[in-house]
């Protein structure tokens, strides 16, 4: 794919791209969303991150191509749609975009603890029992980072709000570091995983610091 032959630096982000174009091309019904996953299904260079399902799934639910007119898909069809009616092969990138839409339709771009273990019920209702709920709970983490200005004690409040596990706590702390040390800084970062210990803060560290990341996840701790 011409991706990773004329953009070396962020060749996914080039694949996610393109999959925003292909929805926007086929159109946003449940017809359309299927076209367009079968495109980047038959795509010659898959990537390790799902990079052209996961622009697919957020044009259909963001619909940012249709330019300043545009309106977020509305949940006519279920707080889990289409997440809860695709391919497994899908799921994992599906859950990935479904947070930031669930932020649209429930009215919650401000920080509310009380929204984000709404949000946290949902993360298990769509995911429980797959690899796709730790990828969205850390797209919590990166909304929460994003939502509260990267203020780090403030995303790590929604964070602890979505969720009693400490396990899917750490998916979306690590995350909202991630984000934080992008939009803020690195001090920053590190400040988010400071109410934790041991191999938790480790493991939240090391997303902080950018020696882990999406492309190069960590095995979650023995402890936490």
């Amino acid at each position: 794919m011409r991706c990773y032959t004329s953009v070396s630096i962020d060749p996914m982000s080039c694949q996610h791209g393109i999959g925003h174009g292909i929805m926007g091309h086929f159109g946003y019904s449940k017809e359309d969303l299927g076209k367009a996953l079968a495109v980047c299904k038959d795509m010659a260079v898959p990537d390790s991150i799902d990079s052209c399902y996961s622009g697919v799934f957020m044009e259909y639910s963001m619909r940012t191509m249709l330019g300043g007119g545009a309106s977020v898909r509305p949940a006519s069809d279920g707080l889990l749609a289409p997440c809860d009616s695709v391919e497994p092969q899908y799921l994992r990138a599906c859950a990935s975009q479904q947070p930031r839409w669930w932020m649209q339709v429930l009215g919650g771009q401000a920080p509310d603890a009380a929204l984000y273990e709404k949000l946290g019920g949902l993360c298990n209702k769509l995911a429980e029992g797959t690899p796709a709920l730790r990828t969205c709970f850390e797209a919590l983490g990166e909304a929460a980072a994003v939502a509260t200005g990267y203020v780090p004690d403030t995303a790590a409040l929604l964070c602890g709000a979505s969720s009693h596990s400490s396990r899917d706590q750490l998916f979306c702390l690590s995350y909202a570091a991630s984000s934080t040390t992008d939009g803020g800084s690195q001090e920053k970062g590190l400040q988010t995983c400071a109410a934790l210990a041991g191999q938790g803060q480790s493991y939240c560290a090391a997303y902080a610091t950018k020696k882990a990341s999406i492309i190069n996840p960590l095995p979650l701790p023995d402890t936490l």
